[in-house]
């Protein structure tokens, strides 16, 4: 898989020779919140955090994440994981296997993570605040303004041999759609998204996730008066010809 080479120069930080992490929107971006890829080959000890909530979703590779007390949950392109804040876990690959880290609130490792027993840990909540400065250019590649939303590509088709991609959506309000072939997972990173779902309607905040599957027809609308920002990981890499508009 090819690398953004503004990524690949820049932000890329190799542990080792089975561990790389490529940071997609570091802290310093400002959005209250991180992502990163991990390309990794072997196991991630045990940890936690004492603030973070984390979501863990799978590129490509199947990966096996261990909770104390919990059965292992196996992982495999297209899955995700929530960790909350002080429950230890650890990861194994199976091979290689490339996955996302989104990270509520982001911080600059290692800042907040910890090997040692937990402490009592109160519970995570989301930020307050609707309103997040808007992303710089240097995070993304294009920027594709279509009225009542907008979409700014982070990692597009070609780059991952149309496996997946990667998009991070601003929405005031989008057309009802399927999709025949993509499976979508969205991330709610900034306001609160109204989401419709064959009939059935949700609201999802800040670091809550839902998946989309094939055939599914769904709208997604602002909850406020902001637009609502979502990371839309698809799987395959979006392809405009496979988008079924019903308005």
């Amino acid at each position: 898989m090819t690398i953004p080479l503004l990524i690949a120069m820049e932000c890329a930080l190799q542990v080792n020779e089975n561990l790389t992490i490529y940071s997609l929107v570091p802290p310093d971006a400002g959005q209250g919140w991180k992502l990163e890829l991990f390309a990794l080959a072997e196991p991630i000890a045990p940890h936690y955090h004492k603030l973070q909530r984390q979501m863990i979703l799978v590129a490509e590779g199947d990966l096996k994440a261990f909770y104390e007390g919990e059965t292992p949950v196996s992982l495999r392109s297209g899955e995700i994981a929530q960790v909350e804040p002080g429950i230890v876990h650890s990861l194994i690959p199976e091979g290689t296997v490339r996955f996302f880290s989104i990270d509520f609130p982001g911080f600059h490792f290692p800042e907040d993570v910890f090997y040692d027993i937990p402490p009592t840990v109160s519970a995570w909540t989301p930020p307050n605040s609707e309103f997040l400065p808007s992303l710089d250019p240097k995070y993304f590649g294009q920027k594709i303004d279509l009225g009542s939303y907008a979409a700014y590509e982070l990692v597009t088709g070609h780059l991952t041999d149309e496996k997946w991609s990667l998009a991070l959506l601003e929405i005031q309000d989008s057309p009802r759609h399927f999709h025949r072939i993509e499976k979508e997972i969205f991330v709610i990173v900034g306001g609160e998204l109204d989401i419709e779902i064959e009939g059935k309607h949700r609201k999802l905040g800040i670091g809550e996730s839902i998946a989309i599957f094939p055939n599914q027809v769904h709208h997604l609308k602002s909850a406020g008066r902001e637009p609502v920002r979502v990371l839309c990981f698809s799987f395959p890499a979006f392809d405009p010809s496979d988008m079924y508009c019903l308005d």
